[in-house]
């Protein structure tokens, strides 16, 4: 019995021996055997010491709520912010006699005023045939009339992120513009062979003839000039003609034809626009 019951212990230590070796080298933490060295040797070790880099639930720092009522206003101000308008685009007001206008090489009957206006979604080049007279409009911008004979390039409204001017080109005719109470902060310019026209708030007229530009200013203020370098202001009640073979510009008063043809354009279009007082 004796050599048996030595047998067994022999067996169990055997197999504790073999479980233990199983597990490998277990080391304690470097900085953990360092604290309870330094504290050996202070007298101060305690019984309960645990590893210093022991996980912990982590928590918020304390300032980061002040952030929170900051974070939700700026949340608030980018919902409620206004949302950008559909861009502005052009109308047909009115057509004046009977024909085939033509928009950006597209063929048009003056009965369909709609078709015209999808057509000049973006500006374009129109051309109106002797006899007829189109009346555009572009939100509360501005009115052209392209009068009968009138090659233009009507200008691309402008985008939510547009910048710079509105550009629109005379290539033979006349072209009046009628600024609205939306016109202040946006600029037209107006391109001719002689020159070029940028209007400031005003009822002008500008027609490209053989070899000349003039520009009637019925209302407002008009600048005038070859270029950017040399443009003048242009007042009520005057023209300024500029000639392609150099010759000296002419700046009088407008005539009396010239007038009557503004003051009509205007006049027809006195409700389209709210008043200004």
């Amino acid at each position: 019995m004796t050599d048996e019951r030595h047998s067994n212990v022999a067996e169990q230590e055997r197999r504790i021996r073999e479980a233990i070796r199983s597990t490998g080298d277990v080391r304690a933490d470097t900085a953990f055997r360092a604290r309870l060295k330094r504290e050996f040797i202070d007298g101060t070790i305690s019984a309960t010491a645990v590893p210093q880099d022991e996980p912990r639930a982590r928590t918020m720092p304390r300032w980061w709520w002040i952030l929170v009522p900051a974070a939700a206003a700026v949340l608030l101000f980018v919902l409620f912010l206004p949302r950008p308008g559909p861009a502005p685009t052009w109308v047909v007001q009115g057509v004046h006699g009977e024909g085939q206008i033509e928009i950006e090489g597209r063929t048009l009957a003056t009965g369909e005023p709609e078709l015209m206006a999808r057509a000049l979604g973006s500006g374009g080049r129109v051309r109106v045939p002797e006899g007829v007279s189109l009346d555009l409009r572009l939100d509360d911008l501005m009115l052209l009339a392209l009068v009968a004979g009138t090659d233009a390039t009507v200008p691309a409204p402008p985008g939510p992120d547009a910048e710079g001017p509105l550009i629109a080109e005379v290539h033979a005719g006349d072209f009046m513009v009628k600024t609205g109470p939306g016109f202040p902060g946006t600029e037209l310019h107006i391109l001719t062979t002689e020159g070029r026209t940028e209007i400031v708030g005003s009822v002008v007229a500008v027609y490209q003839g053989d070899g000349y530009t003039c520009v009637c200013v019925l209302k407002g203020t008009a600048r005038v000039g070859a270029d950017e370098e040399h443009l003048e202001e242009i007042t009520q009640g005057m023209l300024k003609i500029m000639f392609g073979d150099g010759s000296p510009a002419i700046v009088a008063d407008i005539a009396s034809n010239h007038k009557a043809d503004l003051k009509e354009f205007d006049e027809r279009n006195r409700n389209v626009f709210p008043p200004s007082e």
